[in-house]
Formats: structure tokens, C-alpha cells, sequence
């Protein structure tokens, strides 16, 4: 599989911390905004289009989410392991992006978290 591959060449499915990486795709940073604060606590589905890649990060894009909420994010995505000197963040960064044969559809719970 991909993400063995990306193993076997030094990246991680975990945070520095020990945290799963693929636990959350990030709307915005800070506050909830107003707009979206009535889907708290709400299921959300998402649809998986592409994947992508680069030295730090290895992402999947989020091209879809029902119900429909303001995202920040230029890409949204979510963060499935990151190289030896990667952070998180720098699935960011990532611009090569590669569909996927089929999309897929993941379900999540719309919550606001914070430091």
C-alpha cells in the first residue's frame, strides 16, 4: 500500500506526541466562526478525491462535505503521515495532488477544538 511504502522511506502516521494524524481535517484556525457554529457536535461526511504528496507530508483532499460549512483552508485535507523532518502543518504545503480511482467517503463529527 501507499502509506507502507511511505513507511519503509521514513514517514509516520503519528504526531511527535504519539496522536494519530488522520483524527481531523482543520476548517479554520481559532474560534468556530459564527456561520458554522450551529453544526457543532453534528455529523459531517466527507468525500476523499486525491491524494497528495511531498518530502514533509502525505495528504488526502477533502473535495466534498455535507453538510456544506466555510472551510479556511485553500486545500482542504487531511493529514495522513509526514516524512522524518515533517510537521503536521506542512501537508499545507503540498501541490502535487493525484486522483483516486474511486472517492471516498469518510464520516466525521463536527467539533471544535482547542489548545
Amino acid at each position: 500500500s501507499t502509506l507502507e511504502t511511505l513507511k519503509v522511506a521514513g514517514y509516520q502516521d503519528k504526531s511527535s506526541a504519539g496522536a494519530d494524524l488522520t483524527h481531523h481535517m482543520t476548517c479554520n484556525m481559532g474560534e468556530c466562526p459564527p456561520e458554522n457554529r450551529h453544526l457543532l457536535g453534528n455529523d459531517v461526511l466527507m468525500t476523499i478525491s486525491e491524494w497528495g504528496v511531498s518530502e514533509k507530508a502525505f495528504a488526502v483532499k477533502v473535495s466534498e462535505w455535507q453538510p456544506d460549512f466555510k472551510i479556511a483552508n485553500s486545500v482542504p485535507h487531511i493529514t495522513v503521515a509526514i516524512g522524518p523532518t515533517g510537521k503536521p502543518k506542512d501537508s499545507n504545503q503540498i501541490n502535487m495532488w493525484f486522483p483516486l480511482k474511486d472517492s471516498i467517503m469518510v464520516e466525521g463529527k463536527f467539533l471544535e477544538v482547542r489548545a
